[in-house]
């Protein structure tokens, strides 16, 4: 550039200042929008789930509606019937995250929970960096009460003090047992989820919001770890084989508890009563049954789709809404852009 150009800058500046300004707008957007790009591709592609375990091995199971929907949540006695049968998996897990309250010792603050099987951190792989982590006996009936809590939670809320294991802390006032912290930076399948406390099924009590052993309510997220030599097609292969029975057993359930109420309603406690008419309405509002006909898909992917998901989402509203949409969409652009240009 020589010195003409930038004596000329100035003054085309100031004869147009609105031309001027949308110029520095489009190029800033455009150096944000970079800059997010390569961020959202780092975190799909490059960058290693933290504390986690060969996480290539492992593949996200979404439950498929009838309607051809997925990405569905599944029951907890679904999760119990995959994980008994194995599979395709050496291992599966179940979680489900919840906004709890959190105190130890000093004002309660908020904090974000995920309500875990007592697998979870065995199939993920993820090793302590002080005291143990949750096991399948702290999901175990008569089992006390424990919890794991994560790395910045540790340091912030009791000083990195390694005497932190075997303290109590309490989860929307109930007591637990904290017995570990994992490795800093875990997160469990989630990038940058600021988790705070792990708990086991079992162990959450009504902190988990639902009851867990009710058939139709569908509210965990599944991850699998697939066997040695075990493909994704492979896996799809296994799922949609055990789809068919796995619809039974939940429509025979749902009939059973369903004639256990009616007989209840009528002054009867027969639980082998059949009352056909309400056993139909419970198949009915129950929504649909659940199956796992679509293809697995690697945790990456399933990122990868819900990206895609939020772009179809926006080019709508794009298309609606143009002016709007695009004043957003530069707000956003520069606020993200500067975040990503301040992380080391």
């Amino acid at each position: 550039m020589s010195s003409s150009d930038w004596k000329m800058a100035p003054r085309n500046v100031r004869r147009a200042p609105g031309a001027a300004a949308a110029v520095i707008l489009v190029v800033a957007i455009g150096v944000a929008a970079t800059a997010t790009i390569f961020a959202v591709v780092d975190a799909l592609y490059l960058r290693p789930l933290p504390g986690v375990d060969r996480p290539a091995e492992l593949v996200n199971v979404h439950a498929t509606s009838p309607d051809g929907s997925t990405f569905h949540s599944v029951s907890y006695p679904t999760w119990r019937e995959l994980a008994a049968d194995g599979g395709p998996f050496s291992g599966l897990t179940a979680f489900s995250s919840r906004l709890v309250s959190v105190g130890t010792g000093g004002e309660p603050r908020l904090a974000i929970a995920q309500v875990v099987t007592g697998n979870y951190f065995q199939v993920l792989g993820a090793k302590p960096s002080l005291g143990r982590l949750l096991t399948p006996a702290d999901g175990s009936a008569g089992a006390p009460p424990a919890a794991v809590v994560s790395e910045a939670a540790w340091r912030d809320r009791f000083g990195a003090d390694p005497a932190a294991i075997g303290r109590t802390v309490l989860v929307n006032g109930r007591p637990y047992s904290i017995v570990g912290v994992p490795a800093p930076g875990f997160t469990g399948t989630f990038l940058r989820q600021p988790f705070d406390v792990w708990l086991t099924i079992g162990g959450a009590g009504p902190i988990a919001g639902v009851n867990a052993e009710s058939p139709d309510r569908h509210w965990l997220e599944l991850v699998g770890r697939r066997r040695a030599g075990v493909s994704l097609p492979m896996v799809s292969r296994a799922l949609a084989v055990m789809s068919p029975r796995l619809e039974r057993e939940w429509r025979l359930a749902l009939r059973r508890r369903s004639a256990r109420r009616a007989c209840a309603r009528i002054g009867r406690v027969s639980p082998d009563r059949r009352v056909p008419g309400r056993e139909r309405a419970a198949g009915l509002e129950s929504g649909a049954d659940f199956s796992f006909r679509r293809p697995a898909r690697g945790l990456r992917e399933d990122r990868m789709n819900g990206l895609l998901r939020d772009v179809r989402y926006a080019l709508r509203t794009l298309s609606r809404s143009p002016g709007f949409a695009f004043v957003a969409i530069a707000t956003h652009a520069l606020e993200i852009g500067a975040n990503t240009a301040e992380e080391p």
